[in-house]
């Protein structure tokens, strides 16, 4: 016997997000065939009867995203057949029922022969049996689960199935199969599957760039990046390419790739809070190192600030110093992003930011040098500022997407349940 269980499935977002849920759901044992609609947030699943929903709830979960069952719908066999059990997952205050019913249905025509009523046509016994389970009552699910394992439901409905019955299941409606093998036949190919945790991606082009440097590598079959998730599904033929050389090509690409360990169920949360450190880190460098150029900012609208007349012929060096660092070593993940984006003749976030900070930066560069050299002086003549410096743009700019990126790749829910 089989069944079909609806989910509703939070944060898909494009056609991707279907893929990489559904390379997670073949590898249950006893999976049949999946529906998912990323625009609907709906999933349909048809697995084995034995196979736990909670299996599938966690499935999802590991690809990503949150999910819930909402109709469980077993569908019979040839053993069971006109028959319907329904599981529905009702509120957790909502009573547990069971409901059964049984009907006949009868298409065709009545004649006479030898004064006797003859009916000529297809009788079909239909039986449905009804349960209302409240959410978080998991015993009470196990238990209605191991009645089905357990026994004939015709038994349990107390009747069987006529001899007119068409023997046809009383589902309606095909569940499209994926499209790629089961895990076991892709096992019987050479064919491979891998998952991955990716960081440094900055938006979804990111992810469609890793995607291209992995579908050009030799033996790849299909390879799927979730931005969102930040993580990477990958089938290969094993015996052209492996492992290694996958992550090597996210890292070729300008981002990091670590195989995804899922017998760790906090790794997660721990690959999460180390990213946090380290943008915090990042951040609050930069900040730091921004501060005072904000200060200096303040020297065009406030005349009476403190320090203003001796610090006004030094603004110029002192922000490229500042500035240095910030540009180059804390926003050198958007170089190698622009780098890997221009070698797949496509551009991305990093592109952006990238070119926006180094047009102030070089612009200013220039400018201090022009200066420099035509005054042969690297502070301010006469107590004045060198003109036409825009250095504290490109650090501003760098230290706000350092914010923002944080804040993207560590939800804010992530930051109340540990105290920040």
């Amino acid at each position: 016997m089989e069944k079909t269980i609806k989910l509703k499935i939070e944060g898909m977002h494009c056609e991707s997000c279907e893929k990489i849920i559904g390379l997670e759901l073949k590898d249950l044992p006893g999976f049949k065939s999946a529906k998912l609609d990323f625009r609907s947030g709906a999933g349909e699943v048809i697995v084995d009867h034995n196979l736990e929903g909670e299996s599938i709830v966690a499935a999802v979960l590991r690809a990503g995203y949150k999910n819930k069952i909402l109709d469980e719908l077993m569908i019979p066999d040839n053993e069971n057949a006109g028959m319907v059990i329904e599981k529905k997952i009702v509120a957790a205050n909502a009573p547990f029922k069971i409901k059964l019913e049984s009907s006949v249905v009868a298409d065709g025509e009545f004649s006479e022969n030898n004064n006797q009523p003859v009916f000529k046509g297809k009788v079909n016994q239909i039986r449905k049996g009804e349960f209302e389970i409240p959410s978080g009552g998991e015993d009470i699910g196990r238990t209605i689960q191991n009645i089905f394992n357990s026994s004939k439901i015709n038994q349990i409905l107390g009747a069987f199935s006529s001899n007119e019955a068409t023997g046809q299941p009383a589902i309606s409606g095909k569940t499209n199969p994926p499209s790629a093998d089961p895990a076991g036949e892709r096992a019987n190919k050479g064919e491979q599957q891998a998952s991955f945790i990716v960081s440094g991606m900055h938006c979804a082009s990111c992810a469609l760039i890793i995607e291209k440097s992995l579908r050009k590598i030799p033996g790849v079959k299909e390879a799927n990046v979730n931005y969102n998730a930040e993580k990477a599904r990958v089938i290969y033929d094993s015996a052209e390419t492996g492992v290694k050389n996958l992550i090597e090509a996210v890292k070729s690409a300008g981002y990091k790739a670590e195989i995804f360990d899922s017998s760790d169920p906090d790794a997660d949360r721990k690959r999460k809070e180390k990213e946090i450190k380290d943008y915090r880190k990042k951040f609050l460098v930069s900040l730091i190192l921004s501060l005072p150029m904000l200060y200096f900012m303040l020297f065009d609208f406030l005349k009476f600030m403190p320090f203003r007349a001796p610090l006004l012929p030094y603004i110029g060096i002192i922000s490229l110093i500042l500035t240095i660092p910030v540009q180059f070593v804390i926003g050198a993940g958007f170089y190698k992003g622009m780098w890997s984006s221009l070698k797949m003749k496509t551009f991305n976030m990093d592109s952006l930011i990238a070119i926006g900070t180094s047009t102030a930066f070089f612009y200013s560069l220039a400018q201090f040098l022009n200066y420099a050299i035509t005054n042969r002086s690297l502070i301010g003549l006469n107590g004045a500022k060198i003109p036409e410096l825009y250095f504290e743009t490109a650090a501003f700019l760098i230290t706000f997407v350092i914010l923002i990126d944080r804040n993207i790749h560590c939800p804010r829910s992530f930051y109340h349940a540990r105290g920040f």
